[in-house]
């Protein structure tokens, strides 16, 4: 059986056996994927895909592979249905204003309305034979369960009960019809003959029941329910026995639908090996297996992410078998082909760093001269990788200026900034500071005014 959940945070469709074995992720998209419906022969599976705010009809095999986009109105198209033969697809279509029944035939072409009604028509099923189908409508201002020919002609309304009735699913054999109703308060699982006779309650749950479908021998009725606190899928007899709970995971699991011959498509599985070179380990990979598949081994299509784990010294220095082999990030990704495939991380050790010590000084008065950088990345305070270039300085005093260097590489130089490559060796720069000439003068200007003095008095 096929059903949607959110289990992986977004909608996927997943398949599982009858009894809740072996359930297997067959989108593993980003996008929001539902109502799946399987095709009579079980090769296939119609389902909705949500790209942005626009919901579109898709098929695929039932292993998940061979995708196909079947129509591509800019309003919303789901809930597709297979007819008997598998020549056609029901489903509903809002590309009119309004929710109409379509069909259109199974490669998405000939796309036709079936209904023309202002209200808001969905949910459609076919009968057995596939003369006619069975679908919901709130034409009478409340959601009620109807059949029509499959070309549209013969309408007619089965339920009248003011609460809502549908999303009808048609037996087997087809007589009968289960549905939802909320008739008695909380949506139930309802069971009712074609005629619209015999409306009975199978699920009795003060919880939500819904989404009812058959099996195809008639024998077990699906429905997902949230009894137990989150919506998970169940099964039943038709006549409301042996209610089992199948799925037992976090994140809503809704709209399961069954195969053919109620069998899950197992997708091959491929080995994926994990190798290194250099010191470290093999990357990690998560998740560690696809759904279904024995440890290491994906389905094709699956995502896995690699998570490099080096030794103390060394670094990534590039992957190979993944999908970005140039890259140096400890995490990579690889898409599963669908073949065997190996991945390998390259470790390569870290260059080892030589540090030089430079010693600044100065002479004069002033400070020594800041150097910046302070250091090479990977060196202590004041260290530095020859060939560094350093910008130097100087800090004099007031009344005080550059006079010169040492070590540097304009040791001329009389400006207060000046440079350095640093050399392979410890180095050590100084500046040279002296009193300025206009501060001397100033300093020596009282004597000479007192020298002055005696001289004018004699003349006087």
């Amino acid at each position: 059986m096929y059903f949607a959940s959110e289990r992986t945070g977004d909608w996927e469709i997943f398949a599982m056996n009858p009894d809740g074995s072996h359930q297997v992720n067959l989108t593993q998209s980003p996008t929001k994927d539902e109502r799946p419906g399987a095709s009579p022969d079980g090769k296939k599976i119609a389902f909705g895909r949500t790209e942005g705010s626009n919901t579109d009809i898709y098929v695929m095999n039932a292993d998940g592979s061979g995708l196909k986009r079947l129509t591509t109105a800019k309003e919303l198209d789901h809930a597709p249905q297979w007819s008997p033969d598998g020549q056609k697809i029901a489903f509903r279509s809002d590309r009119d204003g309004n929710a109409e029944i379509y069909v259109m035939n199974a490669d998405g072409s000939n796309q036709t309305r079936l209904t023309n009604h202002p209200a808001h028509e969905h949910g459609p099923d076919w009968s057995p034979d596939g003369q006619r189908i069975v679908f919901s409508s709130n034409r009478d201002g409340n959601d009620n369960i109807y059949i029509m020919n499959a070309d549209g002609s013969g309408l007619v309304q089965l339920t009248t009960n003011p609460a809502d009735d549908f999303g009808a699913s048609w037996s087997p054999e087809g007589g009968r019809f289960v549905f939802r109703s909320d008739r008695d308060g909380a949506p139930e699982v309802y069971i009712m003959n074609v005629d619209g006779s015999g409306q009975k309650n199978l699920s009795n749950d003060p919880a939500a029941d819904r989404g009812p479908a058959w099996s195809p021998d008639g024998s077990t009725v699906i429905f997902y329910s949230n009894r137990d606190g989150d919506y998970e899928i169940y099964k039943m007899n038709p006549d409301g026995t042996k209610q089992t709970r199948l799925t037992h995971v976090p994140g809503r699991d809704f709209q399961p639908d069954w195969a053919s011959d109620g069998d899950v498509v197992v997708p091959p599985c491929h080995a994926l090996t994990r190798s290194h070179t250099g010191q470290g380990s093999d990357p990690t990979a998560d998740p560690p297996k696809s759904p279904g598949c024995s440890m290491g081994q994906y389905i094709a299509g699956a995502q896995i992410t690699l998570t490099a784990a080096l030794a103390s010294g060394w670094h990534v220095a590039g992957w190979s078998g993944t999908d970005n082999d140039g890259s140096t990030s400890m995490i990579n990704v690889v898409t599963m082909p669908a073949e065997a495939r190996a991945v390998s991380v390259i470790y390569e050790e870290d260059a080892v760093v030589t540090c030089y010590a430079l010693t600044r000084s100065h002479t004069g008065q002033g400070s020594d001269p800041t150097a910046d950088p302070a250091n090479s990345p990977g060196c202590g305070a004041g260290q530095y990788v020859a060939g560094t270039q350093i910008v130097l300085t100087a800090v004099p005093a007031a009344g005080w200026h550059v006079a010169g260097w040492s070590g540097s590489n304009d040791d001329a130089g009389t400006s207060t900034t000046n440079d350095l490559i640093m050399p392979s060796t410890e180095h050590t720069i100084t500046v040279m500071y002296v009193k300025s000439a206009e501060a001397t003068f100033s300093a020596l200007l009282p004597f000479v005014v007192n020298s002055v003095e005696p001289s004018r008095r004699a003349i006087k």
